[in-house]
């Protein structure tokens, strides 16, 4: 059993608390790159990649927005995380085609690229998921082809030792049509399949998802997030437009786009608006739910990156494992048509978009916190499968001590408040602890995890353990009962 991380989004696990409140947190602007040969960095994948020592970071770049379908995808790298250089990788007569590391025979879009950990092939190591010929629309166009063929570009794999050369495997057909979006691969541990994020229908801006056990056969679509009536406004259109999500040790966590539109607008496939991101998670990687319902980083005022467009692709831990880098693109032109994309980036003189970072404590966007001396929050009963928990904790200024109770409230001998060794400081890993006692000793029990915060913050907990309200269930993404 996979650990479960309770980031507390919501009260749903918790059975009881006590002068607390739920704050939110934004995530910090850290930099910003921009390719300076290009005249836009688009969609992004970033990673640790050991075997390199360096992040590295995977973005299309568009020879011409004009004919904005038509990318390549470029890497650069970084020792941190957040300061990128370009990498240049080849040889090619045109020097700013060194560090394009796959063109797509043809242009390519809409890419995500993942460092794959489960992966047992070497030679596979490296994931991206893609719509790849893309300058062949203009040979369609111009040929006898029946209307509605020159959308047909399907989502493909292609597969790379190291990030940098790739094999592009047009048998292996993700989606068998359009899906003009970043279209986000991830693997899912707990289900033990792969899911790919994406359109399920052109220009149909909604989030659906495909799963395969093997990369070759894939589920039919299925919509997994769809616009709800608290985004209803007189004259404003909500639509999702695309989503990044990743298994984030013990959670899933997702970026879900939103796309601002007019309901006053006659054109009948909405082009014009802007473009926020907002922080989702799911228990299982396959139904997801919203949290504060605000966007998880605000909009920066013109003319900075991202005021028109902060559109969020994905997340990863530093090094340290104390904080998340999240990064995206952030655009100083609103969402149009390739040609006013085009007109904007002149006006701007090419200096139009950039890949943005940000910072934020692991875990740390939301947090339980005490408002006074024996504030307390208590889970409801669970039964741990392993002696395996640990607390995302800010008690800087103030202490917070750790109880576990049998299902009625009553403490366990020895595990009371009083028999804790209290918690002060700042840590993403604190271990519970009692003076004569260890978890270990309440495995298969039922166990209610109380947590006294005085003057301090629960941002996360991190458990082996599965609900046990009644009895036994899977664990806390499967709610199938299991046999004591």
């Amino acid at each position: 059993m996979e650990q479960t991380k309770l980031c507390f989004f919501d009260d749903y696990w918790i059975d009881f608390r006590k002068g607390t409140v739920r704050r939110w947190f934004e995530p910090t602007f850290a930099s910003s790159f921009r390719d300076p040969d290009f005249m836009a960095n688009s969609y992004c994948s970033a990673a640790w990649c050991p075997e390199a020592g360096k992040y590295r970071l995977w973005y299309e770049v568009s020879p011409d927005l004009a004919d904005d379908g038509v990318r390549y995808l470029a890497l650069a790298e970084s020792d941190d995380g957040i300061h990128y250089t370009i990498a240049e990788t080849n040889n090619r007569e045109e020097k700013r085609m060194r560090h394009i590391v796959f063109d797509g025979v043809n242009g390519l879009h809409g890419t995500s690229v993942i460092r794959d950990s489960y992966e047992q092939d070497p030679a596979k190591l490296y994931k991206c998921v893609t719509m790849t010929r893309m300058g062949d629309r203009k040979l369609k166009r111009a040929s006898n082809e029946p209307a509605g063929s020159t959308d047909a570009f399907p989502v493909v794999l292609a597969f790379s030792p190291d990030g940098i050369h790739w094999t592009e495997r047009r048998d292996l057909v993700a989606h068998p049509y359009t899906s003009d979006a970043f279209n986000g691969l991830f693997y899912n541990p707990l289900k033990q399949h792969y899911s790919l994020i994406l359109r399920g229908g052109y220009v149909d801006r909604r989030i659906a998802m495909r799963t395969s056990k093997d990369l070759q056969a894939w589920s039919d679509p299925f919509v997994i997030m769809h616009p709800s009536p608290s985004y209803n406004s007189d004259a404003t259109e909500m639509q999702f437009y695309s989503m990044w999500a990743g298994w984030m040790n013990g959670t899933f966590l997702g970026l879900l786009w939103r796309f601002y539109t007019s309901l006053t607008d006659m054109d009948f496939s909405k082009m014009w608006g802007y473009m926020e991101t907002e922080l989702v998670y799911s228990y299982d990687g396959l139904y997801w739910m919203q949290t504060s319902g605000r966007p998880v980083a605000e909009r920066p005022l013109p003319p900075q990156y991202g005021c028109a467009q902060l559109s969020l692709m994905g997340m990863h831990e530093n090094r340290t494992g104390d904080e998340y880098i999240l990064y995206g693109s952030g655009a100083r032109f609103i969402h149009g048509t390739a040609a006013t994309n085009r007109q904007f980036t002149d006006r701007l003189k090419g200096d139009s978009m950039a890949t943005v970072f940000f910072r934020i404590r692991k875990d740390g966007f939301c947090g339980i916190e005490g408002l006074g001396v024996g504030a307390n929050v208590i889970t409801k009963p669970m039964q741990f499968v392993r002696p395996e928990l640990s607390m995302n904790i800010r008690a800087n200024v103030g202490y917070v001590r750790f109880g576990l109770m049998e299902k009625d409230g009553t403490f366990f001998e020895g595990f009371s408040f009083d028999d804790c060794i209290p918690f002060e400081g700042d840590s993403c890993a604190v271990v519970p602890m009692w003076k004569e006692h260890k978890l270990e000793e309440l495995l298969g029990e039922q166990v209610r995890v109380a947590v006294e915060l005085n003057g301090a913050i629960l941002h996360a907990m991190n458990v082996c353990a599965r609900p046990y309200i009644r009895q036994p269930q899977a664990s806390f993404s499967d709610p199938m009962a299991v046999s004591e």
